[in-house]
């Protein structure tokens, strides 16, 4: 038991290196939208994916919509996302939403460098998300979250909640406040003895500018607890192709860290399939940290026309 313990400490604080820290994977993003503008998701509709982002967007859902990402990432990292939601009428909305990101095959040796076995580590969370409308320019929203944590033997649970509001004050600014991981916490049981690890809480507060024909500009402050506040932004422009009934979205963002300023792209196309059926195709691309190399976010939402 002592040596599994031993185990358990050298894997937790390989993962750390990795992911910061328990729960930091939850911050990294859900959708490759907001995710190519800089992870400015406060104040920006996610179709098929507000239900993670923030859930007061969900009283501006008029029909089911599905959202599905799949981020590949340097390091053997990854994660996936799901999420369905819905309208509630007259002037709510609700989503289900499902989170996981982990590491692959962790390689575990001897201090002769023998091999001993192949481990996995992941952590994720179910989610249900209400939004509801209390006046004309202005909705609150709320998710209750169950989280787990495996690794290698050893797992965790916990329970934690989601609070969003968005603002419509002008024509053409929409203001968004989500707090995120609120009295959450792992519980883990190792060797008999029992553990509470803090799940971090995260405030951000976000402004998005549509004034400009084809052109979204958002801005975006997060404060994780215990840390610096620091600054995202944005931007969105579709390009309209009439004589095909076709558009693009290109899409850029730059996040400040503790350390440096990171730059996104990408793009979105929706696709129509039918008459009542759309799909959206959003890609971004993830520079990464220093040495961390370059990753893939790929999305898919499938929307009713």
């Amino acid at each position: 038991m002592v040596i599994m313990s031993k185990i358990f400490l050298i894997l937790f604080c390989f993962i750390g290196c990795l992911f910061a820290e328990s729960g930091s994977s939850f911050r990294y993003g859900v959708n490759a939208k907001s995710f190519s503008m800089g992870g400015t998701s406060a104040s920006l509709y996610n179709p098929g994916f507000n239900g993670f982002t923030n859930p007061a967007f969900l009283t501006k859902v008029n029909k089911p919509e599905f959202g599905i990402s799949f981020f590949k990432m340097s390091l053997d990292r990854s994660v996936q996302t799901f999420s369905y939601s819905r309208d509630l009428p007259p002037s709510a909305g609700i989503a289900l939403s499902f989170f996981r990101s982990g590491i692959d095959e962790i390689i575990l040796t001897d201090s002769n460098n023998n091999f001993i076995e192949k481990v996995e580590q992941w952590e994720g969370y179910g989610a249900m998300s209400f939004g509801f409308k209390f006046s004309d320019k202005a909705s609150f929203g709320f998710t209750l979250k169950t989280y787990i944590n495996e690794l290698h033997d050893y797992s965790a649970k916990g329970i934690g909640f989601d609070f969003g509001f968005i603002a419509n004050p002008a024509k053409f600014i929409d203001l968004g406040v989500s707090m995120q991981n609120l009295g959450s916490k792992y519980k883990w049981e190792i060797a008999g003895e029992k553990y509470d690890e803090d799940i971090l809480m995260m405030l951000q507060l976000g402004l998005a500018y549509n004034k400009i024909n084809n052109l979204i500009l958002t801005g975006q402050l997060d404060k994780v607890e215990n840390k610096d506040a620091l600054t995202r932004l944005g931007m969105e422009y579709e390009i309209k192709i009439p004589k095909n009934d076709f558009s693009v979205f290109l899409r850029a963002g730059i996040k400040e860290t503790n350390s440096d300023m990171l730059f996104f792209a990408g793009f979105g196309i929706p696709i129509k399939l039918s008459n009542r059926l759309k799909l959206l195709l959003d890609y971004s691309i993830d520079p990464g940290m220093v040495d961390e190399g370059m990753s893939h976010l790929f999305s898919f939402s499938l929307l009713n026309n």
